[in-house]
């Protein structure tokens, strides 16, 4: 008779295991609520006074163009500086080719990490600093595959390869990469001798971008600098639009471009000429340059403002646009970051209520920087001026509050 009781036993302790946690976390939820306030902990946070527009880039270009069929491989990499007559792709005749000629390619830096190390092998090694390297190099690898950004982990591998090459060399005193070097030539020379190849090079010099990852130029310098904001409002709204076929890539052959922004009469104000500022674009990635303001123009009339911005840095995703949506910072601001809707304004003071114990408590704060969602307060205290300091538990949200009340 005791046997099925067992088992009845056997099957509730499961039942239990789960029915008791989710019990108490459903309890929590409860408790939480029905006490009629919510609140976070203050903690240090930057913000940015930034504006989201729209807008055009201008910049002198001139189009690398082919009508050469086949399969394409490029051998210069986006927003890279070139000179004249640089070859910036192969047109390869077909897909077999254009894997020799990959190759081909592949064990020339092979080639080229082995002959350096084969070079320094005889020579007298400074140990620490080798090992130094070794440890740079790994992890400069290993943070460029946390980040995904991988454009430039071949080369770092590439030295990495070297120094493990002198260590060995150094360590058993041996080390003979002659014979490696010789089997990888005859490689690299069959490999390039079943790469049909035409090469294209570059007409002038300039900064490249690759024609499947640009856009169309559309418009002018002379174009944008003479619409209305109206005008450019309607430009910067306008589809982007993909380049042709033929288009092998571009180089703007400045390294000075130009942003014009449409923005809103009343956001205008905030552009002095001269000023300095940072831009972004967030559809592309979150990496900001300077970025000078140039002038301003408003239209009252149209609501609208037309700011030229001129920048002199480059970087791979901002030699890819043509229309763009963009992220201005003004300024940077760290403090306490507290919701804004836990700022309230008693006398023209700006306070917050602080939870201690089970107690409410108002407490006089200096905003830094606020924007719709957040604020940033000042973390140096002072006594009747800025009562918050970091890790203090703010109340966010409550109802009918008053200071020093008995919270529930």
């Amino acid at each position: 008779m005791e046997r099925p009781k067992r088992k009845k036993r056997k099957k509730l302790l499961p039942l239990l295991a789960v029915l008791i946690p989710a019990l108490y976390i459903l309890l929590q939820v409860l408790l939480v609520a029905q006490r009629g306030y919510t609140t976070q902990v203050a903690m240090t946070d930057t913000l940015d006074d930034a504006l989201l527009c729209s807008g055009v880039i201008g910049v002198n270009e001139q189009e690398i163009r082919s009508e050469a069929a086949g399969v394409l491989d490029f051998i210069a990499a986006n927003g890279e500086r070139i000179s004249s007559g640089d070859g910036v792709a192969y047109v390869y005749a077909d897909e077999a080719a254009a894997r020799s000629g990959r190759l081909a390619a592949r064990l020339s830096d092979e080639l080229e990490v082995l002959e350096q190390s084969q070079r320094s092998a005889g020579a007298a090694a400074d140990m620490e600093s080798l090992m130094g390297a070794r440890e740079d190099e790994t992890a400069d690898i290993l943070a460029a595959a946390a980040s995904g950004d991988l454009s430039g982990a071949q080369d770092v591998y590439g030295d990495l390869q070297a120094t493990l090459n002198q260590i060995a060399a150094h360590t058993d005193g041996t080390a003979d990469f002659s014979q490696r070097i010789s089997e990888l030539t005859a490689q690299r020379d069959a490999a390039a001798a079943a790469a049909s190849a035409q090469s294209l090079a570059a007409p002038a010099a300039g900064y490249f971008v690759c024609g499947q990852d640009a856009q169309q130029k559309q418009y002018t310098l002379e174009q944008l600098s003479q619409m209305t904001p109206a005008q450019l409002a309607e430009a910067a709204e306008s589809p982007a639009q993909g380049c042709d076929a033929q288009t092998v890539g571009k180089l703007w052959l400045d390294y000075k471009w130009y942003f014009y922004a449409s923005v809103s009469a009343a956001d205008a104000s905030r552009f002095e000429q001269g000023d300095t500022l940072h831009i972004s674009f967030p559809d592309l990635s979150d990496e900001s340059v300077p970025i000078e303001v140039v002038s301003v123009e408003v239209d009252e009339g149209a609501g609208l403002a037309k700011v030229e911005l001129m920048s002199e840095y480059i970087n791979a995703d901002i030699v890819t646009l043509e229309q763009a949506r963009a992220r201005i910072s003004f300024a940077t601001y760290t403090g306490l970051r507290v919701d804004r809707e836990a700022l309230h304004v008693f006398e023209g003071q700006n306070m917050v209520y602080v939870k201690s114990g089970n107690m409410a408590y108002l407490r006089p704060v200096t905003v830094i920087f606020a924007n719709d969602s957040y604020a940033l307060l000042s973390d140096d205290y002072e006594k009747d001026v800025n009562e918050v300091k970091r890790y203090d538990t703010v109340i966010v949200r409550g109802d009918d509050l008053y200071d020093k009340k008995i919270l529930s």
